[in-house]
């Protein structure tokens, strides 16, 4: 839950205060292209956040929907169906390197 109030507040801060000074900034006159790169940055950092904030928030709603309708015990089903981030063995172990890329 503490991660979907932090993505939720960094959205608010991009959006708001973020976005004002970078269009109030003198610099911005003086370099354009970085002006427009940095624009583009903050804008594909909100986007990314709300796209966050959004997938965690269905996910939550969805999983404690489901959990309410089947009358299910929430531990086992994250149990069941949580899967598990330890790594068993050393190949799980390179491969799992692999995936995360060098």
């Amino acid at each position: 839950m503490i991660v979907i109030a932090a993505l939720f507040v960094y959205a608010i801060l991009l959006g708001g205060p973020v976005a004002r000074l970078l269009t109030r900034a003198r610099w911005v006159t003086h370099f354009p292209q970085g002006a427009l790169r940095s624009w583009h940055v903050c804008a594909l950092s909100l986007l990314g956040s709300l796209v966050a904030f959004l997938l965690l928030v269905a996910h939550d709603l969805w999983e404690h929907g489901m959990v309410w309708l089947f009358d299910a015990d929430e531990p086992l089903v994250h149990d069941a169906y949580g899967g598990s981030w330890l790594v068993a063995d050393i190949p799980s172990a390179a491969l799992l390197i692999l995936y995360l890329g060098p």
